[in-house]
C-alpha cells in the first residue's frame, strides 16, 4: 500500500531535502520489484541517503541512513616506465578519461613520426601497452597523445 518513494539526501547526515520521486509499482503483486536512480550531482566526501515510504493514506517510513563517500576523482594520462626497461614496454595509463578514440603519436629526435597508434577508449581507467618496434632505436622520444576532452599532451620518453 505505498503511493511513492522518496529519496533523500544530506551533507550532514541530519538536514535532508527530497532529490527524487518514484511512484510505486506492483502493489499487490506479491512479487519483488527494483527501483534505480544515479545522483549525477553527488557532493564531494561524505552523502547520505535514505529513503522515504509514502503510503495510499499519507503515512510514512523512513528507512536507514547509508553514506556514501565520493572522494574527488582525478582524471590524468600517464606514460610509463621512464626510461623505458629492456623489455621495450610502454604503458599509457588513461585514469577517469571519457569514452573515445585516443592518438599515440612517438616522434624521434628529428621531429620523424615512429609510430601511431589509436586507442579505443571505453571509459574510465585503462592501462594500454605499447611494445617497443624492433625499427625503434634506443634514444629520446617524445609521445603525443590527443583525444577526448581535448586531451593533447606531450611526453618525453627514453628508449
Amino acid at each position: 500500500n505505498i503511493h511513492h518513494y522518496d529519496v533523500e539526501k544530506s551533507a550532514d547526515g541530519l538536514h535532508f531535502s527530497e532529490v527524487n520521486q518514484q511512484a510505486a509499482r506492483g502493489n499487490g503483486s506479491g512479487s519483488s520489484i527494483q527501483y534505480s536512480w544515479l545522483d549525477t550531482n553527488p557532493f564531494d566526501g561524505d552523502n547520505f541517503y535514505r529513503i522515504r515510504s509514502v503510503g495510499i493514506n499519507s503515512d510514512a517510513k523512513i528507512s536507514q541512513i547509508v553514506k556514501v563517500n565520493m572522494q574527488k576523482v582525478i582524471s590524468e594520462i600517464t606514460v610509463f616506465p621512464n626510461p623505458v626497461r629492456e623489455d621495450g614496454m610502454l604503458y599509457v595509463n588513461l585514469a577517469n578519461k571519457p569514452a573515445g578514440n585516443y592518438q599515440v603519436t612517438l616522434v624521434n629526435a628529428e621531429g620523424q613520426t615512429i609510430l601511431k597508434k589509436i586507442l579505443n577508449h571505453t571509459g574510465g581507467s585503462s592501462v594500454y601497452s605499447l611494445a617497443r618496434e624492433k625499427f625503434v632505436a634506443h634514444g629520446n622520444y617524445l609521445i603525443n597523445i590527443t583525444g577526448e576532452d581535448n586531451v593533447n599532451l606531450t611526453f618525453k620518453i627514453v628508449y
